[in-house]
């Protein structure tokens, strides 16, 4: 594929990753508005995401945090997503055909042990555990973050 006014780079699709990562953050200043209207198109953002990823024959995993400005806030939806309007989100969260596995933050040490339910999950697929360590030689200013990860995120041909 060549993207429109780059000159010289081209770029190939290969089937070389295990999974793709929908996030649901909020990092502004002020916290995500609350309206009906607001967290309605947000968790129907959320749920096109995933059935994109799913078209393209790719496993979806969302990544948030059980935290404030994350998952609950942006989407309005609370551990049960028992109310009408989460229905449609917990219903392709939860699809037993293909479920979207939970990537979480949670600082500490680099288990997916200990895990507190959120959202419509009662288990994770993967924990980011260090976030913005300036290790392995990396010059200043720059960082990175480890993540574990459950050895079944890693299972070629899985989608769900």
């Amino acid at each position: 594929t060549r993207f429109r006014n780059v000159t010289g780079v081209q770029t190939c699709a290969l089937p070389i990753f295990a999974f793709v990562a929908i996030d649901v953050e909020w990092f502004l200043s002020a916290a995500p508005p609350a309206t009906v209207k607001a967290q309605a198109s947000r968790r129907e953002t959320i749920v096109r995401a995933i059935q994109e990823v799913h078209r393209a024959g790719k496993r979806a995993v969302v990544y948030t945090r059980n935290a404030k400005r994350h998952w609950r806030e942006i989407t309005g939806c609370d551990t049960e997503m028992s109310s009408k309007a989460c229905g449609p989100l917990l219903r392709i969260v939860q699809d037993p055909r293909n479920p979207t596995p939970l990537w979480d933050v949670e600082t500490g040490e680099s288990t997916l042990e200990a895990f507190q339910p959120h959202g419509a999950w009662t288990e994770r697929l993967g924990r980011q555990y260090r976030l913005d360590a300036p290790l392995f030689g990396l010059p200043p200013g720059r960082t990175l973050d480890l993540n574990v990860f459950d050895v079944s995120a890693f299972e070629p041909g899985r989608r769900g």
